[in-house]
């Protein structure tokens, strides 16, 4: 169940759960009254840091390609 949010932010980007639920980041759960923030990968604890974006892909094998631009396919 995806979590809910408070009408009233916390801070700008942060706000209290309603609900219990998975943090996107971690993979942790959390509690209702925890403060979360939204993600572009879902609800996250607001102390989790943000993933690093994923770099470019390789059509062939789907895996992200290194940075010295070699694929394992």
């Amino acid at each position: 169940m995806a979590a809910q949010i408070t009408a009233e932010p916390v801070t700008a980007r942060t706000f209290l759960a309603m609900h219990s639920g998975t943090c996107s980041i971690c993979e942790e759960r959390y509690a209702a009254e925890t403060p979360i923030i939204s993600t572009p990968y879902g609800w996250a604890h607001d102390v989790c840091p943000e993933p690093k974006p994923l770099g470019a892909v390789c059509a062939g094998c789907f895996t992200e390609i290194a940075l010295n631009g070699e694929c394992l396919c």
